[in-house]
């Protein structure tokens, strides 16, 4: 397909066109872009999205593009040929406004046109059903081909005159001389369009409204003159300005209320032809205040979506008009209540139930201080309570006295192997026989600051089980840094999750702690103190 260039007559070439389509009581107006071809470039991008092609309209050089010469992606436009180098295109983009509906029977509308009679704004305005191609459009387009001889062409929609038209044959606008419109829908050509030629018709409609608001104006230029005087009012980008049928750009004059201004001054005898593009529908006003009253509003007219929020308020409200039937069930949560307005005179006799406590309800900040629940428990585990392994066992219990303060009743590992030691813990029946952590307590004599690391495994015996059984995985701390000062106290982190072997209730569990050479650098020996195991319990006591 090639791009036209401006000329008077008739072109060559096709026209495919569509309708823009505008919703219930919009107004439009035009966005216009323009850009330069390089001869290269097919892509250019747009401000605003368009929406789809038939909501645009673009010219090159002055010369109106078919549709089927470019495509839209949102705001990208891309052409299917490059524009020629220095080509000026203009890009316009009809921009859609919604300015306000009303059902008001109350508001009364007087339609243009003499003999029209008055009628009311809500009959007006339900007569603008939304447009959805077809019927009711705001811009109807009517495409035909010319056969040589034909003259007069039916078009789908009633436009009133000439004056509410654009006639496009081949991609160039004609002249409101070379036809003329009888009977709303019959388009009549002072000369046959040529055979193979497209014309394309676009008409402002509005369903059974015949639309008004397309303005022609026809002046002559001298030469000299390059201002004009409009019949109405105008904004440059609702205009659409041609000279001998040359669609001219929105650069090459300015518009200001019913002056046009050109750059430059239009030739000697040539014909200028200006249109002036408005979408109008009648407006109506917010009512004033009071105005609406109880008898204006149909029974059962006000639902719940149309209550704005929180627009009912407490002196909305009639004293005792909220009962207790008006109360939809778990309507009143606990946000709904007002601190401290559940006493204890309000509340019914035995009404609060097992079935009533929602779970996890009762927390330990709900209860009194003096009642135990299930949760973390701690054991502490003296190295008193402790004794060495018969195979690689640390050293024996013994009583360290200091200079100052509590003597030590320790267990020494030493730094060259692993060595380890046992003790047995009877947990309580509440415990969840579940894995246990620990903590390390210890010190070192000697003042290298090198890592201590500790591992624990455990074993659980029940009643007439064998006791000749191997303990679970050792779980080793993170090793603990000694301080440098002899005889300070170290306590490791919380260790990993360790899995007693054959945990149950009811059993005595035995566990076996042990210095992992391998994972600290610790050169003195490792006095234990103690052993922190802490367990969890899902019952708030042994009962």
């Amino acid at each position: 397909m090639s791009l036209f260039r401006g000329s008077t007559g008739i072109g060559t070439g096709t026209i495919e066109a569509k309708a823009l389509t505008l919703s219930d009581y919009d107004t439009a107006s035009w966005n216009v872009y323009s850009f330069f071809g390089n001869g290269t470039s097919k892509v250019f991008n747009l401000e605003t999205d368009a929406g789809s092609s038939n909501n645009t309209q673009i010219y090159i050089d002055g010369v109106y593009q078919e549709k089927e010469t470019y495509s839209l992606t949102e705001t990208v436009l891309t052409f299917s040929e490059a524009p020629p180098l220095g080509a000026s295109i203009e890009v316009m983009v009809a921009e859609i406004m919604p300015i306000g509906v009303t059902t008001s029977d109350l508001v009364s509308h007087l339609p243009e046109g003499t003999g029209a009679s008055f009628t009311d704004v809500q009959t007006e305005l339900r007569s603008l059903k939304k447009a959805v191609g077809g019927t009711n459009q705001i811009l109807s387009v009517d495409t035909f081909t010319g056969d040589g001889s034909t003259t007069t062409f039916t078009m789908t929609d009633s436009v009133g005159d000439s004056s509410t038209i654009t006639v496009v044959i081949d991609g160039l606008v004609q002249e409101i001389s070379s036809y003329s419109v009888t009977n709303g829908t019959s388009l009549i050509f002072s000369q046959a369009p040529l055979l193979g030629s497209i014309i394309e018709v676009r008409a402002l409609v509005r369903g059974d409204i015949v639309s008004t608001e397309l303005k022609t104006n026809e002046f002559a230029g001298n030469g000299t003159t390059i201002d004009f005087t409009l019949s109405a009012s105008a904004i440059k980008n609702n205009t659409f300005v041609y000279i001998n049928g040359v669609y001219q750009f929105k650069s090459t004059y300015a518009v200001s209320d019913t002056t046009l201004t050109f750059s430059t001054a239009p030739p000697t005898n040539s014909v200028i032809e200006v249109m002036l593009v408005g979408f109008t529908t009648s407006i109506v006003a917010t009512p004033s205040a009071d105005s609406v009253g109880t008898l204006a509003i149909q029974d059962n007219a006000v639902t719940q979506a149309k209550i704005a929020d929180d627009a009912v308020t407490q002196a909305k409200i009639a004293d005792d008009a909220v009962t207790q039937a008006k109360i939809a069930n778990d309507a009143v949560g606990a946000d709904q209540l007002a601190s401290n307005a559940v006493v204890t005179a309000s509340i019914v006799d035995a009404n609060v139930t097992t079935a009533k406590i929602a779970n996890n309800a009762v927390t330990a900040a709900k209860v009194s201080s003096d009642i135990k629940v299930a949760g973390l428990e701690t054991i502490y585990v003296p190295a008193a309570a402790m004794y060495p392994n018969s195979t690689a066992g640390c050293a024996d219990l013994e009583q360290v006295e200091l200079s100052n303060g509590p003597e030590l009743k320790c267990l020494d590992f030493d730094a060259g192997s692993d060595e380890n030691a046992q003790f047995t813990v009877a947990f309580p029946k509440s415990w969840n026989e579940g894995t246990v952590t620990f903590q390390a307590f210890f010190t070192v004599t000697g003042t290298n600051t090198g890592t201590v690391a500790w591992g624990l495994s455990g074993v659980s015996f029940a009643d007439n089980a064998s006791i000749n059984t191997a303990f679970g995985t050792n779980v080793v701390a993170t090793a603990k840094a000694h301080s440098g000062t002899s005889n300070d106290m170290n306590v490791t982190a919380v260790s990993g999750a360790v899995t007693i072997t054959g945990a149950a209730v009811d059993t005595q569990t035995y566990f076996q702690v042990m210095r992992d050479v391998s994972a600290d650098n610790q050169t003195g020996d490792a006095r234990l103190l103690g052993i922190k195991l802490f367990f969890t319990t899902n019952a708030s006591n042994d009962a």
